[in-house]
């Protein structure tokens, strides 16, 4: 099962999510228990039973020519802790009851959004083995007070386990820490290019030895409605 790291394409509607402070950022770090060694496999249910709600502010950006856009999927600009990418309302109603107790949809306000939007919360871990010969590891920094290691690129073993999931997080453990990023798998692609939601970005693993397909790309990226808005 091919595994991809879950973004969006971001400034590219020609908007920017503005309003998490750094502050805002210290507040929420509740929300990425990730980091820690061996999380419980619950830390992110109990996390995302904690969630606060947010409010932000969606900005046209430098292009004044350009029409902003949104999508069924927002983010760079929309990141705290744990969560980097917020969803429509069509897009939660599509995906929930098919992700079940993989994700949470988080409320969140976007002011000048022409819809409701949802923080999609990944709640699932995936505690299979990783390839250790394969996956990228970094030194910490001499500065880190963390001695971890740093998992940069993970190579994932074939395993039953990834075969059912959609989407996922990677704990920490006692001998590396993880980045703070969503992982997705064909599976994921295949059904939000079948709801045409567009707004994900897919990007390759570049684990050692990886050799992208020359004709595909290193990043995939769905299409989908284009929501105008109005945001002078």
């Amino acid at each position: 099962m091919k595994v991809y790291e879950l973004s969006s394409v971001g400034k590219a509607s020609k908007i920017g999510i503005h309003g998490i402070t750094l502050e805002t950022r210290e507040q929420l770090k509740f929300m990425n228990p990730d980091d820690g060694p061996n999380p419980a496999p619950t830390a992110r249910q109990v996390a995302a039973d904690q969630w606060p709600g947010l409010q932000v502010v969606a900005k046209r950006e430098h292009d004044k020519k350009a029409k902003p856009y949104f999508l069924d999927v927002v983010g760079p600009g929309f990141v705290v802790p744990g969560c980097e990418i917020a969803v429509s309302d069509h897009a939660r109603k599509i995906l929930e009851p098919i992700l079940e107790e993989q994700v949470r949809f988080l409320s969140l306000d976007i002011v000048g959004a022409p819809c409701q939007y949802w923080a999609l919360y990944v709640t699932q871990y995936y505690f299979g083995e990783l390839d250790q010969e394969l996956s990228r590891f970094d030194e910490p920094y001499s500065s880190a007070k963390d001695r971890r290691k740093m998992l940069r690129a993970p190579a994932f073993k074939q395993s039953a386990i990834l075969d059912d999931l959609y989407i996922f997080r990677l704990p920490g453990t006692l001998d590396y820490v993880v980045s703070d990023c969503s992982y997705a798998t064909e599976k994921f692609y295949e059904l939000a290019k079948l709801h045409n939601l567009g707004g994900f970005s897919f990007l390759n693993i570049y684990y050692k030895g990886f050799k992208a397909d020359p004709l595909v790309g290193p990043v995939l990226v769905t299409s989908g409605t284009k929501y105008p808005v109005d945001l002078d």
